[in-house]
């Protein structure tokens, strides 16, 4: 389990600011939510991480997952918002 703690820290360490950075184009510069977003995915990333680092990309995973809670938070239900991915 520390081994994966560890390669866990090292990969959020090398992503997060360009995780961050897409989520924010998103929330229009809502720095708060945007950097919500970023570590509600992160979280959700640690706790499958067995399953998200033997993805292709964890990084296009946790964007993914990143930017839909960000619309999410940012749109709610209106229509006039983006789709989530």
């Amino acid at each position: 389990m520390a081994e994966a703690t560890t390669a866990f820290d090292d990969w959020f360490r090398a992503e997060h600011s360009r995780v961050l950075g897409a989520v924010l184009i998103v929330c229009a510069g809502d720095v708060a939510k945007a950097e919500d977003a970023t570590n509600d995915a992160f979280v959700k990333a640690f706790e499958q991480w067995a399953s998200v680092a033997a993805m292709a990309s964890p990084r296009a995973w946790v964007t993914k997952v990143a930017i839909n809670s960000a619309l999410q938070s940012c749109c709610g239900t209106s229509t006039t918002c983006l789709k989530p991915l």
